[in-house]
């Protein structure tokens, strides 16, 4: 039954509609913190956790995340991932698919990296971060997917926001919290590159930059 929510949650998650495109260019780090700003309304609504998650250990799990303060990251970094490896490493088949349907998939591997991430921590953790994600689409140009990683240290839970684009000059925007509080350790791009790496069975290839 766990294995069988966990499935549901990520394939949900990774098929999100986006939201709205507003009419002007922003930096990605400033849209993430307008995710993050979203996610955590959200998740300090409990009418809101209630009603999409059915109530219980799922809905009590999102207002544990939306007891965090979300106002001034301490740390965000930039995580590009080595597409074709990840995506090997899960599991996937791409000899037989179409280049549209692979760079369909490639612009999912964030969303699809932070399902798997909050599957390890369980089904509950993994269905309570599905309902507080955020997601949008905004004009802009981005040459390939790119995900920020924002930590808030002891204030409240690291959020994973990815970034891919879209149709021309648009770029489209999901975000997470990432349930396992490891996250707001990770003090530099080597640690984090090192640990993602571990999580994801020994991944190489991926490149984290600290940001400003």
């Amino acid at each position: 039954m766990k294995k069988r929510l966990i499935t549901v949650v990520i394939l949900s998650a990774s098929i999100l509609a986006l939201g709205g495109c507003n009419g002007k260019q922003s930096d990605l780090k400033t849209k993430g913190m307008e995710l993050i700003s979203l996610m955590d309304e959200k998740a300090s609504s409990e009418p809101y956790a209630e009603i999409l998650s059915g109530g219980g250990e799922v809905a009590e799990k999102v207002m544990q995340f939306g007891e965090g303060d979300y106002t001034t990251p301490s740390r965000v970094f930039e995580i590009k991932l080595p597409q074709d490896e990840y995506l090997e490493g899960m599991g996937a088949d791409l000899s037989n698919m179409s280049e549209t349907l692979k760079e369909d998939l490639y612009d999912r591997i964030g969303n699809a990296l932070c399902s798997t991430l909050n599957g390890q921590e369980g089904a509950v953790s993994l269905a309570a971060a599905s309902v507080a994600q955020s997601s949008t689409a905004f004009v802009g140009e981005l040459k390939t997917d790119v995900i920020y990683l924002y930590q808030f240290e002891d204030k409240g839970n690291a959020v994973m926001v990815s970034f891919a684009p879209a149709e021309e000059n648009v770029i489209s925007a999901s975000a997470m919290f990432l349930a396992n509080e490891e996250w707001n350790s990770l003090e530099t791009a080597e640690e984090i590159q090192d640990y993602l790496s571990l999580t994801l069975g020994g991944l190489e290839g991926i490149e984290v930059t600290a940001l400003d």
